[in-house]
């Protein structure tokens, strides 16, 4: 496994921003537990929005929005109690990520966040997330880009080889127990 920073944008490239995966994902791994999770769910939500969570394993950190945007000029589409925000860029309607936590702007010198060495010539304000607190269910906290918009990576690829979590959240009735996430094929209503 090894880490490297991606970059993702919408379709005219106004919203940029920087992540930060470890490929191949754990598979089994505890995905509360700091890991890279890569997945597509089947609730309204996710398949009406075409979401392909690509989740970092440290939101807080692996993270960042480079545009040089305040973050309330991004549209939202709310979910789960206001909770969880899926942002898109007003002019070209593209959904690029998914947050659950607040937003703090700070300067960081991106050559060094990527790896790169870092001489404080590279500084600019960026715009991360941290955790919301007390909301009373888990997690507090997570970013979930699109993988559709991250560039330079292969999602045949990433099919192919299994690292798709496939997760049942459409058909539920209650009093039932969600059915176990696959990776080989969506759940009844999801899509590849």
């Amino acid at each position: 496994m090894s880490s490297q920073v991606y970059d993702g944008s919408c379709h005219c490239g106004i919203v940029q921003y920087k992540i930060r995966l470890t490929l191949p994902p754990e598979i089994d791994a505890d995905l509360h537990e700091g890991v890279t999770l890569i997945s597509k769910c089947n609730c309204s939500t996710c398949l009406k929005l075409n979401m392909f969570h690509t989740r970092p394993g440290e939101p807080a950190t692996d993270f960042i929005v480079t545009s040089s945007f305040n973050i309330s000029d991004l549209g939202i589409c709310n979910a789960f109690r206001g909770n969880s925000s899926w942002y898109f860029w007003k002019r070209c309607g593209v959904q690029c990520f998914n947050v659950c936590g607040v937003w703090v702007q700070e300067p960081l010198d991106i050559n060094k966040w990527v790896g790169k060495e870092g001489n404080g010539t590279d500084v600019q304000l960026v715009w991360r997330t941290v955790p919301y607190s007390n909301l009373g269910f888990e997690p507090e906290h997570f970013v979930s880009a699109n993988a559709v918009t991250i560039e330079g990576v292969d999602l045949l690829e990433w099919h192919e080889k299994e690292w798709i979590l496939y997760c049942e959240n459409r058909f539920l009735e209650e009093g039932t127990s969600i059915p176990e996430a696959r990776y080989r094929r969506p759940h009844p209503g999801g899509c590849y």
